[in-house]
């Protein structure tokens, strides 16, 4: 009940004034000016009437404190001794404007023009008024004090045979306790709850052994249509609890009064003894709160067994906490079998406490067979459906549990089973065959399955409920470190709110910077993990919708030394500020593979002002490797999904990858195929790899094998297989070798600016000669064209379009130069058949079909095409026999293999031309795509 008030302010002593830490209630700057005097009292005809003191009125006590405000600042002022059991009181305060109190302080949530944002507390003492809530607006000077809870009394039985230690009242479908609205502009208050906020379906009153004296506890007003379920509860499993209903339907008033009567004479036990063959068995309410605060009170069931027998609903407390405000841990070391029963939860968390149906549980707990449906509710960190905390170094089991409760929490470590989780070897602590169904909303580290993982293994688990998190936000996992994940999959959205952090170093326009400022690298958002280190991901499934700012994948949004095996994304993925999205892998670092994946889902870099929408790849977005780490491999990857962006390194298969060339600290792409439309506002994009970075010495860079369906468009760039390559030291070099494009390749620049860089294979390459770009045994059957046909140096050319490096046994069927149109003499210095220009080595024993293009190189080109470049009629017939070796050969596909010769690596050619895949790699039959050329 409320404490009524007298206090006479005497001086600036009297009542201690203080700035109120809660600047999220207000808005507005400063709005102080001279001190005014205010007259605080109760209102004697609606005051609460629930206890007699000697004075005949509730009073104030020394330590109560006010929230006095304006709605844009405020004070906190502290009843002194002097004042305490007094009527009426004086304060003085600079805040101008009407003025707003609230008691006490910590109830304060929002004020402003009248209405009030206030809270009941979950957690009660008992003492009369200690949680009771009133507030008043100014007029002129006078301040009445309205009180706007409900009040409810009640004892604890003298003779009860074990001392109670807390009394849970509870009601079903109700809210009992949480944030609630109280509007003063009529003059009277007018009480609702207010949709979306956290509530909780009971209080809990701390009783401590206080038997035979009046207790006390306070509720939001409202129609209770289930009315009030009140146990007691002991920490006795032999004397265990007592439960009772008080009150069927009954509406709640304001400013009312409610005796419930005596609890705890009738105290029973828990059914068992808590062996393997005869465990406690949990069948109502009671029964779990009486487990509950047995744990709590620091009995960790360790060798014990517990079922559940029933159904049990409105659970407001957990089993087990982590107290962070004290470093307190009280933690279940037991087996729970949930005997494939559901327990609904109420929990309304605002301590610095973990909390689930099992707030923490430790190393030897079991827990299974269970599933959970309500709300969890949370301001601090380690929050899920089933176990907030999972603190096991010798390892836990969860295993067969559901979770359909909607998790919430402003702090870190959210999971829809279990928030945070670590143990010391990742064989002994396994989530296997779980799910979660509900939304999982938290700051960072967030997950379906578990918030953070670190040493543990999570098999046969699927998520099927929305994801939302700052970062580290993933379907399965939100942080991982050491460990697995197989066989998993995602149906649900994951959202990522602020930017997932930097993406190391990169080269870019002449020196080096980081991709964006933010929360650190080990950040990043997944349809299975979020950020994966040292945590191999396998056999996993993505259907849900991505979304983060930055580094989002299908499967992982960042990995670190962890390799993907044999995932599947379908689902949409979508970078909305600063790029480094993929389809299996938004960002990757170092000795890690991604073989046998697939995607089939659009993946989008979006830009907004100030922001790229760079480095997005069908596959991965962006691959790094670091020196002396090892290197990186994506073999047998396949995409099918369309890819868009809006900046530098757009890619079928990968966006960017930034290799040290040096075996083993290179990045190899094998066996790779793209059949998904790709397209870029700007530069630099390709059928494979979009731009492929290097900085590295005469090793050379592997892409083998790989070939691209899809039609390729960016602004300039653009190649079948890598849109540009950059070479940065003296002997930086990429090998293609038996790669193919069958798509349609388009620059789409237009303007003063000449240089559009499209090639059917590669696009581009830097100007450094020293650095090159390998094309041996290459296939181009796409059209290859550019918009603007102002261009006198367009760079574009059926093998390539501006490179340095060499040509050797490659053959282009499709049509080169300008779109819609023929290409003006003017821009064929710069347009060829094979390529538009070759800046340094040679091409030689290639071949074209007639008609492609006028010239086999651009007529500037730097390099020109030596005697064995030729041109090739529909049927293969060559324009003029070539010796090789010594033979003649006047057949394009019989030219194509005997330069081959006996080198078993190179693909031998068929009919078409077109590879007969009879080389020592087999990836399926070759396409007949011969009828390339100008129509």
């Amino acid at each position: 009940m409320k404490k009524t008030i007298k206090m006479l302010f005497v001086a600036a002593l009297a009542i201690a004034s203080a700035a109120c830490a809660r600047e999220e209630v207000l808005e507005g700057g400063q709005t102080r000016g001279e001190a005014r005097t205010f007259t605080c009292s109760f209102d004697e005809e609606t005051q609460t009437k629930t206890d007699i003191t000697k004075q005949g009125k509730t009073v104030w006590s020394e330590g109560d404190k006010i929230f006095v405000t304006n709605g844009t600042e405020n004070d906190t002022l502290t009843v002194g001794s002097q004042f305490a059991g007094q009527r009426y009181f004086e304060f003085s305060t600079t805040l101008e404007g009407e003025i707003y109190v609230v008691y006490p302080c910590t109830a304060a949530k929002e004020v402003k023009e009248g209405k009030f944002t206030l809270e009941v507390p979950s957690e009660q003492n008992g003492q009369f008024g200690s949680a009771n809530i009133s507030c008043a607006v100014a007029k002129d000077r006078y301040v009445k004090m309205r009180n706007v809870t409900s009040v409810i009394r009640f004892n604890v039985d003298p003779d009860a045979a074990a001392p109670v230690k807390v009394v849970a009242i509870n009601s079903n479908g109700n809210n009992v306790a949480g944030t609630f609205s109280v509007d003063m502009t009529s003059g009277s208050p007018v009480v609702s709850t207010i949709e979306g906020n956290n509530y909780s379906a009971g209080v809990t009153v701390n009783v401590n052994g206080d038997h035979g004296n009046s207790l006390y506890a306070t509720v939001i007003p409202g129609t209770y249509a289930a009315g009030l379920t009140m146990t007691a509860l002991t920490v006795d499993l032999h004397n265990a609890s007592e439960s009772k209903t008080t009150v069927s339907e009954k509406e709640f008033k304001v400013n009312a009064y409610y005796d419930l009567g005596s609890i705890g004479a009738n105290l029973k036990p828990l059914a068992g003894e808590g062996s393997k063959g005869d465990p406690w068995q949990i069948s109502t309410v009671a029964d779990f709160l009486a487990l509950a605060y047995y744990v709590n009170d620091g009995h960790n069931m360790k060798g014990e067994y517990v079922k559940l027998m029933d159904n049990i609903k409105t659970v407001t407390t957990s089993v087990g906490y982590y107290d962070a405000a004290i470093n307190e841990k009280k933690q279940f070391v037991g087996d729970f079998d949930g005997n494939s029963k559901t327990v609904t939860l109420s929990i309304n968390q605002t301590a610095k406490r973990s909390c689930g149906l099992f707030g923490a549980i430790a190393e030897g707990a079991n827990i299974h067979d269970v599933t959970v449906e309500g709300t969890v509710n949370s301001t601090f960190d380690d929050a899920a459906g089933v176990c907030g905390l999972v603190n096991a170094a010798a390892g836990a089991k969860i295993t067969n549990c559901v979770n359909k409760a909607n998790v919430k929490s402003t702090g870190n470590y959210i999971g829809g089973i279990a928030g945070w989780s670590d143990s010391g070897n990742a064989n002994e602590l396994v989530f296997d065959n779980c799910s979660n169904e509900g939304s999982i909303t938290g700051k960072t580290m967030v997950g379906g399955i578990s918030g953070t993982l670190r040493t543990g293994t999570v098999i046969n688990s699927k998520n099927s409920g929305d994801v939302i998190g700052n970062c580290s936000t993933g379907g399965i996992v939100g942080y991982g470190y050491t460990g697995s994940v197989k066989d998993c999959s995602n149906s649900g959205s994951v959202t990522a709110t602020e930017t997932n952090g930097d993406v190391s170093y990169i080269y870019l326009d002449g020196k080096y910077a980081k991709q964006r400022f933010g929360t650190g690298w080990t950040n990043g958002t997944g349809g299975i993990c979020g950020y994966a280190q040292n945590m191999p991901i396998s056999d996993c499934k993505n259907s849900g919708t991505l979304k983060a700012q930055n580094k989002v994948g299908g499967i992982s949004g960042s990995n670190y030394w962890s390799s993907i095996d044999r995932c599947e994304n379908v689902g949409r993925i979508v970078a909305t500020h600063w790029g480094v999205a993929g389809g299996i892998l938004g960002w990757g670092v170092t000795n890690a593979n991604i073989r046998d994946c697939v995607n089939n889902g659009d993946v989008v870099g979006e830009k907004l002002e100030g922001t790229q929408g760079r480095w997005v790849g069908g596959v991965a977005g962006y691959i790094q490797v670091q020196i002396g780490k090892g290197s990186y491999s994506i073999e047998r990857c396949t995409n099918n999904g369309a890819v868009a962006g809006d900046g530098q390194g757009v890619g079928g298969i990968v966006g960017y990858t930034h290799s040290y060339n040096n075996a083993p600290n290179r990045i190899e792409l094998r066996n790779c195929t793209n059949t998904g439309k790709v397209t870029n506002k700007q530069g630099d994009t390709g059928g494979i790899v979009g731009w492929q970075y290097d900085f590295g010495s005469w090793t050379g860079i592997p892409v083998d094998n790989c070939k691209n369906t899809g039609d390729i468009s960016a602004a300039y760039g653009v190649g079948g297989i890598i849109g540009y390559f950059n070479g940065r030291v003296l002997g930086s070099r990429t090998n293609l070798r038996n790669c193919e494009n069958h798509g349609n390749i388009l620059s789409t620049k237009t303007g003063k600016d000449d240089g559009a860089y499209a090639g059917g294979i590669v696009g581009r390459t830097n100007g450094l000669t020293t650095c090159g770009t390998y094309l041996w045994n290459c296939l181009n059957t796409g059209k290859v064209q550019y918009s603007d046909a102002s261009f006198k140096n367009a760079y574009v050319g059926g093998i390539a379009g501006s490179i340095y490096g060499e040509i050797w046994n490659c053959y282009n069927g499709g049509e080169v130069g300008l779109v819609g149109a023929e290409t003006p003499e003017t821009a064929l210095v710069t347009v060829g058949a094979l390529a538009g220009n070759l800046g340094n080595n040679k091409a030689h024993s290639s071949y074209y079909l007639v008609g492609s293009s006028v010239n086999p190189m651009g007529t500037s080109s730097k390099v020109k095409a030596n005697d064995n470049v030729l041109s090739a009629a529909k049927d293969g017939t060559l324009s003029v026999s070539v010796k090789i070796g010594d033979q003649y050969y006047n057949n394009v596909v019989d030219a194509l293999n005997a330069n081959r010769g006996n080198q078993t690596f190179y693909y031998n050619w068929t009919t078409g031309p077109k590879f007969s895949l009879t080389g020592n790699v087999g990836i399926g039959d070759g396409l007949d795509l011969g009828n390339g050329g100008k129509l």
